[in-house]
Order: C-alpha cells, then structure tokens, then sequence
C-alpha cells in the first residue's frame, strides 16, 4: 500500500455514567472491565505459580530444557498480555526474560558452563519478577479508574508493511481493540505520514520490498524530535540475527505475526506508555 493510499482508522471513547460509548455507537460498561480487570488480577498468583515452576524445574536439572521452553512460552505470554492490563513492569520485566531466553534456545549450546551462565543472568530478571509478582498480587482493592483508562485509551500507530491483505486485517483487528491505525507501504509514505502526524507507536515490517525496518527505525532516530518515538519491527523472521538487527537500530521489540490482536494491542499500549 502507497502513501497515497494510507488508511485511518479513528476510535474516541466517551464516558457516561457507568458505561463508555466509542464513535460506533458501542457501549462497553465499566463493570464489565472491571470485572475483566479483576479476572486478570486474580490469575496473576496461578501464573506466578507456573512460571515459578519451570524456572525451579529448570534449575534443579539444568542439563534439560522442557522447562526452560515451557518458561520461554509463559513468559512470552505474559509480557503479552500484562502491559494491556496496566502491569507495565511487569510486562517488561517478562519481555526482557522472554528475549533472553529466545536468544539462548534457538541454538542452546551443549556446554554445561554456558548453561550456568544463564542461570546466573536469568536469576536477577526472576527474582524481580517475583516480586513484580508479588506487589500486583498484595493489591486487594478493585482497580482503579486510571488502570481503567489504560484498557480503554486510544492510541496511535503508524504501520509500515507493504502487504496490503495483512494491513487490511491488521488496521481492522486494532481498531476492534481500540487503535487508530494509519498505514502504508514504504518508507517515503512512512516520512510523510510522519510529517503531518507523531504516532504514539511505530510499527515496521522488518522485510520490504526495497528496505528494512532496521533501516526505517534508524532514519526515524535521525529525525529531530523524533528519537524517542517507540518503534518495534513485526515479522515472521525469528532469527537472532534479525532480532539484533532491529534492536540495534532502535526498535523496543521484535513481534511475531501471528502475535493474537488483543495481545498485539496489549503490547502497543505498553510501549506507547513508555513515552506518555
């Protein structure tokens, strides 16, 4: 998709009362966040459990790795999912962990002191998730309205994928998450995009037809008042290689495609936090 053809997609929310209204004529009530809201909350001790699990698991053998890829795949979910809900460092603590451990698993050496040494940089991450664990956990109260605020609050992101069937899927599952997407297909419509508007989040495919979102990512950090624009490249390359190549560049984060909207979402109200 050209500039030309950039599409935007606009959602505002309205309160009244006890419900909250968008452009659509939905009304979504607040009792019913809250409770959504709650529902997560009183998961986190079952998922504290299970990831506390597999990392002890892990650690009593660290010659096997089920529990280390079982540890990989709840943290990726959970760092998914806990900036959606308003559990930011949390969120970015499991992402953090979540990247580690992605790296060392996709060519794990056989070496018992390298497997060692991970235990030494992973024992840090956990024992601060734990106790990110804990302090969400020991908050008994409902939540309040400004973590309210944070599931319904619009956001805006620019996407940069020049495959127009997965920009068409992509803009429409956002905006049923609440994301004003504009998008288009390279990076001269990214530039003028940027132009006429500062998303809160940057969105890079990572391979175009001509570029590459690393590439994209550093032009943005060369911009004036542009360097601190939260960027993450989105791809179905999972390889070390093009993760360091996005981060490097800037990106905050290297994000599957198949990532569900709602975490996607989740994970884009996170990121857009960082700037607020």
């Amino acid at each position: 998709m050209g500039a030309g053809a950039a599409k935007n997609v606009y959602i505002h929310n309205r309160r009244s009362g006890d419900s909250v209204t968008n452009c659509y004529g939905t009304t979504v009530v607040s009792d019913g966040l809250t409770a959504l809201f709650e529902r997560y909350r009183s998961s986190l001790p079952e998922k504290r459990g299970s990831i506390m699990a597999a990392y002890s698991g892990w650690r009593a053998d660290i010659t096997q790795l089920e529990n280390l890829r079982e540890l990989c795949r709840l943290l990726h979910k959970l760092s998914g999912s806990a900036g959606g809900y308003g559990y930011v460092s949390l969120g970015e603590t499991a992402r953090a962990a979540d990247g580690l451990l992605h790296e060392w698993l996709s060519d794990p050496p056989e070496a018992l002191a390298q497997r060692a040494s991970l235990a030494l940089q992973l024992e840090p991450l956990m024992l601060a998730l734990d106790e990110l664990f804990q302090s969400a956990i020991e908050v008994d109260t409902a939540p309040d309205h400004g973590n309210l605020e944070f599931l319904l609050r619009p956001i805006q992101v620019l996407l940069v994928d020049d495959d127009q069937e997965l920009v068409v899927l992509l803009t429409e599952q956002l905006r049923q998450e609440g994301i004003d997407v504009r998008a288009t297909g390279d990076g001269a419509g990214m530039h003028q995009l940027l132009n006429e508007r500062r998303p809160d989040v940057l969105v890079l495919d990572f391979w175009l037809r001509d570029e590459t979102g690393d590439d994209l990512a550093r032009a943005v950090r060369g911009r004036p008042g542009l360097s601190g624009l939260p960027a993450v490249c989105l791809t179905s390359d999972r390889t070390p290689e093009t993760r360091q190549r996005a981060l490097t560049a800037g990106a905050l984060d290297v994000i599957d495609k198949s990532t569900p909207p709602r975490q996607l979402a989740g994970m884009l109200r996170m990121f857009a936090g960082r700037a607020a």
